[in-house]
């Protein structure tokens, strides 16, 4: 199905990202002389019917716009604008070469071909000197082959012996992997009780600093014994309240389950023990 071309007015704000775009990546790689607002700008096609558009393409760098010159003659009633690309394209084919002496502008490709100058082919020198150095492949073969036959059939001799000496080596190894099976699996079971003992030590640690650090200034711990999935923790007081409290921070640190064993007082300070799950 045929698709509607975008007009002028939809295309406008990509030619003009498209042009500043262009301006940044000069400027950025020719800093010693970049483009300044003096440096013309010209415009064709379509863009020459609008002047009213040419500034906001611009943008607000200040350069001056202008229509671009044809730089052919053209007939009247010919827009050469709406041509310009294909233009420059006919003319980039006329161009004299560079060399200052050269104002020949005919292009050879427009000659007949009986005139045209023949072309150089490569493969007529590349297929006789490949079939020298094939002819030379092929002898120097023939020789090596020849000369390496008794070799070959040394090594042939010494490669038996290789072979079995290579058995003999796979029995002793086959051997010796019966015998590692049972130790394999004595280690991993080494492996595993290590691990299960460094993540209980690892628990056990993390039990005690948050013990310790919950008792605080108030609380003085005499023992903390750890049995199992059991702690039993014994210390002293100034008061029950701060007992208590002790109690209180240790329920709600997550880690513990707390039962008072029991709370004595005398001589002005309270001892208690608490067993921990």
């Amino acid at each position: 199905m045929p698709t509607e071309t975008p007009s002028l007015e939809d295309n406008l704000s990509l030619i003009a990202e498209e042009f500043e775009r262009t301006i940044a990546f000069y400027n950025s790689s020719h800093m010693e002389h970049p483009l300044d607002s003096t440096v013309p700008v010209f415009v064709c096609g379509d863009l020459v019917e609008a002047p009213d558009t040419w500034q906001s393409m611009v943008g607000r760098s200040g350069y001056s716009v202008s229509t671009l010159p044809s730089p052919v003659e053209s007939p009247e009633g010919f827009n050469p604008n709406e041509f310009m690309v294909n233009i420059g394209l006919a003319l980039r084919e006329l161009l004299p070469e560079k060399e200052e002496a050269n104002f020949s502008i005919v292009n050879f490709n427009a000659l007949p071909e009986a005139y045209l100058p023949e072309r150089f082919s490569i493969a007529r020198v590349l297929v006789p000197v490949g079939i020298v150095v094939g002819v030379g492949l092929i002898i120097f073969g023939v020789i090596f082959t020849q000369s390496n036959r008794a070799y070959t059939d040394e090594l042939r001799s010494e490669l038996a012996i290789v072979q079995s000496s290579v058995a003999q080596r796979g029995a002793q190894i086959a051997s010796l992997k019966a015998k590692v099976g049972p130790l394999e699996t004595t280690a991993s079971e080494l492996d595993s009780r290590i691990s299960a003992m460094g993540r209980g030590r690892t628990a056990v640690q993390l039990d005690l600093a948050e013990i310790v650090s919950l008792a605080g200034e108030r609380i003085a711990l005499s023992s903390v014994n750890y049995k199992g999935s059991e702690v039993t923790v014994a210390g002293s007081a100034p008061n029950e309240g701060d007992i208590f409290d002790y109690a209180s921070a240790l329920e709600d640190s997550g880690r513990f389950e707390v039962w008072i064993s029991s709370i004595t007082e005398g001589g002005g300070t309270c001892r208690f023990s608490f067993s921990l799950k």
